[in-house]
């Protein structure tokens, strides 16, 4: 089980990720980064924790996820830093 003060595992961002994306609109990636932690409703401690790299852990871990499903073809990059959903990630 999870700790409260625990960031969640990447794949744990997988759904509310899509659920962002699922409005169709081009998704800039950091905008992508605040809204999914607010629809996870990231404690503010889990949102400040940092890697070694000084990047927070949520965004690290949206940014896994996004990579995730553009792999599965669930997401498509339009631009560099720019998402949107495809007819797979819509199902």
């Amino acid at each position: 089980m999870i700790s409260p003060r625990e960031v969640p595992p990447w794949p744990t961002f997988l759904r509310p990720l899509l659920e962002v994306l699922n409005d169709g609109q081009i998704w800039k990636t950091s905008d992508l980064e605040s809204t999914t932690t607010d629809r996870m409703q990231l404690s503010d401690e889990q949102r400040a924790q940092t890697l070694k790299s000084g990047q927070t852990q949520a965004y690290n871990r949206v940014g896994w996820a996004l990579s995730a499903l553009t792999r599965a073809q669930a997401v498509q990059k339009v631009r560099l830093g720019e998402s949107r959903i495809t007819d797979v990630g819509a199902r």
